[in-house]
C-alpha cells in the first residue's frame, strides 16, 4: 500500500475513534442528569409510610387553636410522631375560627396533600370541608376534637368524658359532698367543651349539695378565664371551688385568686396536665387536672393516616383514657 493510501486510512481511523469517544461521553452525560431518588434520612423509621419517588408522605395537620401549653404541645406531639415515622407534617392554626379551618382544609385539598388530620374548631362546622377532602379522596381524620356525624374517615381522642367525671368527683370529694361551685366552659360548640362536661352532669345530679352558681365560657385562654373571674369576685357571692373544662383557664382562674389574696381558700381544678398547673398543685394553689396523653393521640393519628394510604385496615375510632393528677401524686408527673 502506497504511503498516501496508509496516511488516508489512519486519518479516517482517527475519526471513527473520535466520534466513538464523543459518542460513549454523551451517553454518560445523559444519565448523569437523571436524578436519583434520594435515601431515607440517616435514623428515620419510615418503612411503614408510603413514598412516590423517594418523596416523604405529605400530612397536613389543622388544628383549632395554639392558645395555650397542651395545644401547642400538641402540635409538636403529632410532627414528632410523623417524624419518627417518614411522614412530612405541616401544621396550621385556625385561631379559633372555624371559618379559616373550613378554608385551610379546602387548600389542603386543592395542594395535593396525602393525608389531612383536623382537630375541629367546631364540631358541625368543619362537616362540610372533610366531606370535601372525601370526595377527592384523601384520606381525612379527626384528632382530638371530633366533627359531628363521625363524618371523618376516623377520630383520634382521649376520653374527654372520663375526665370530666374524673375532675368532677375529686371536686365532690375535696367539698365533702357540700358547696358552692362555678363551672368555666371552653369555647362553646367544640367537641372537647361538649364532652367534658358532660361528665360532669351525672356527678352533679347524683350530688344534689354540690351547688353551681355560675357557668360561663373562659374560651380555653388565661386571658378570658381572669377577666371572667374577676366579675364572680365582684359579685360578692361566695365560691367554694371552680371547675375549669381547661388548665389554661385554670391558670388564669389562679392569677385572679393569688392577687385577691384567695388562692389555696378556692379549690381550683383543669384538665391537660399543663406544666404550670403541675406546679400550681404541689404547692396547694390548686386541687386537681387530668392528663390527656396528647403523644399518645399523636402517634395514633399518624399510624392511622399511614395505614389508609396503604390501604390497610384500620381502627376508626381510638381513644386514650385520662389518669387523675391531685397533690397525693403529683411528683409523678412533673
Amino acid at each position: 500500500m502506497s504511503s498516501k493510501k496508509m496516511r488516508t486510512v489512519g486519518v479516517i481511523c482517527l475519526i471513527l475513534v473520535v466520534l466513538l469517544a464523543v459518542a460513549l461521553m454523551g451517553c454518560q452525560s445523559g444519565t448523569n442528569n437523571t436524578p436519583a431518588a434520594e435515601p431515607p434520612q440517616s435514623g428515620s423509621t419510615n418503612n411503614d409510610a408510603p413514598a412516590t419517588d423517594g418523596a416523604p408522605l405529605q400530612v397536613a395537620f389543622l388544628i383549632s387553636n395554639m392558645s395555650n401549653e397542651f395545644m401547642q404541645g400538641l402540635v409538636s406531639s403529632v410532627e414528632m410522631a410523623g417524624t419518627e415515622r417518614g411522614v412530612e407534617v405541616t401544621s396550621f392554626s385556625a385561631d379559633f375560627d372555624f371559618a379559616k379551618q373550613v378554608s385551610q382544609i379546602e387548600t389542603a385539598v386543592n395542594q395535593g396533600f396525602d393525608g389531612i388530620i383536623v382537630d375541629a374548631a367546631q364540631a358541625e362546622a368543619v362537616v362540610p370541608a372533610i366531606k370535601y377532602a372525601q370526595e377527592a379522596g384523601i384520606p381525612i381524620i379527626t384528632l382530638h376534637e371530633d366533627a359531628t356525624e363521625g363524618v371523618a374517615d376516623a377520630f383520634v381522642g382521649v376520653n374527654f368524658v372520663q375526665g370530666g367525671q374524673m375532675k368532677m368527683e375529686q371536686c365532690v370529694k375535696d367539698l365533702g359532698g357540700e358547696g358552692d361551685i362555678a363551672i368555666m366552659y371552653g369555647g362553646m360548640g367544640h367537641e372537647a367543651q361538649i364532652l367534658i362536661s358532660a361528665g360532669y352532669y351525672p356527678v352533679l345530679e347524683a350530688n344534689p349539695g354540690i351547688n353551681v352558681i355560675f357557668e360561663d365560657t373562659g374560651n380555653w385562654a388565661a386571658e378570658d378565664a381572669a377577666a371572667l373571674t374577676e366579675s364572680w369576685l365582684a359579685s360578692g357571692k361566695a365560691l367554694d371551688a371552680i371547675v375549669c373544662n381547661n388548665d389554661g383557664m385554670a391558670v388564669g382562674v389562679i392569677s385572679v385568686l393569688r392577687a385577691a389574696d384567695l388562692a389555696g381558700k378556692i379549690k381550683v381544678y383543669g384538665l391537660d396536665a399543663a406544666s404550670e398547673m403541675l406546679t400550681y398543685i404541689s404547692e396547694g394553689y390548686a386541687n386537681a387536672t387530668i392528663l390527656t396523653d396528647r403523644d399518645g393521640e399523636g402517634r395514633a393519628g399518624i399510624d392511622i393516616i399511614i395505614k389508609m394510604v396503604n390501604g390497610e385496615p384500620y381502627d376508626k375510632l381510638v381513644l386514650i383514657d385520662m389518669i387523675l393528677i391531685t397533690p397525693e401524686n403529683v411528683k409523678d408527673f412533673m
